[in-house]
């Protein structure tokens, strides 16, 4: 590599570790804001300021899924859904800095019947990020997050799984399933970000789409019947705000 590339590589590592930093402070505050009677449009609304109060942007709207909704419920503009009681919220927040993303998550347990279940969570990742390497299979990781929590007596969601990261893009093309899956083979490559996220469950192991309540939206290049001037003037300002580094 060049010294060009080098420095490329570098500023991309500072970028990158900005996103994490952020990420990290934000996650720190997040059970001083994240509580039962809290309003989700609330503490995503202040988790989000934060994220851009200490120099970030946030990568997707914070997702607050409670109990059986695994992930990606965001509060709509006008949900007045709050936390209940005797609930266990998944708290995913992602930050870029100049489209390179800190994507990570915590659990908040707020009845003690669901400690063991995140437990069983935050140990299966403890044991997932020791076998990630430059190299190493993604199945591999995979297969250390499943014998985590199936020793736990809990089943890993089999289609919820990590994925790689790419400039803008949450999610860039590469999987890495929560168990020891025959057809996952992709390795994990040098210079390239990933999230792990394993998903623990006393139920079936397997989600549905709930498709009555669709709350975040990407954008992708698609032909489909023309659009007003509001609907147009809408996607302009969307494309200047989010376009990614796909998209030129």
């Amino acid at each position: 590599m060049d010294s060009r590339g080098l420095e490329e590589t570098e500023e991309v590592l500072r970028k990158y570790l900005k996103a994490g930093d952020i990420a990290y402070r934000v996650k720190k505050e997040v059970p001083s804001i994240v509580k039962p009677g809290v309003k989700l449009l609330d503490a995503a609304t202040t988790i989000e300021r934060r994220i851009r109060e200490l120099g970030g942007e946030p990568a997707f709207p914070v997702n607050l899924s409670i109990n059986f909704i695994a992930a990606h419920r965001t509060p709509y503009a006008d949900d007045d859904e709050v936390i209940p009681d005797e609930s266990v919220v998944k708290v995913d927040i992602g930050v870029h800095i100049d489209g390179y993303i800190a994507d990570t998550a915590l659990t908040l347990v707020f009845d003690d019947y669901y400690i063991p279940l995140a437990e069983a969570s935050r140990n299966a990742l403890l044991k997932g990020l020791k076998r990630v390497g430059a190299g190493v299979k993604f199945r591999d990781v995979g297969k250390a997050i499943e014998l985590v929590i199936r020793r736990s007596g809990f089943k890993v969601i089999k289609n919820l799984t990590g994925h790689s990261l790419g400039r803008f893009m949450i999610h860039s093309g590469e999987s890495v399933p929560n168990f020891n899956d025959p057809i996952s083979l992709g390795r994990f490559k040098q210079n390239r970000a990933y999230a792990i996220e394993p998903f623990a469950t006393d139920g079936k192991g397997i989600v549905r789409d709930l498709r009555s309540s669709i709350q975040i939206y990407s954008l992708r290049k698609v032909k489909g019947k023309a659009l007003n001037d509001v609907e147009d003037r809408v996607l302009k300002a969307v494309v200047s705000r989010y376009r990614s580094a796909r998209d030129g």
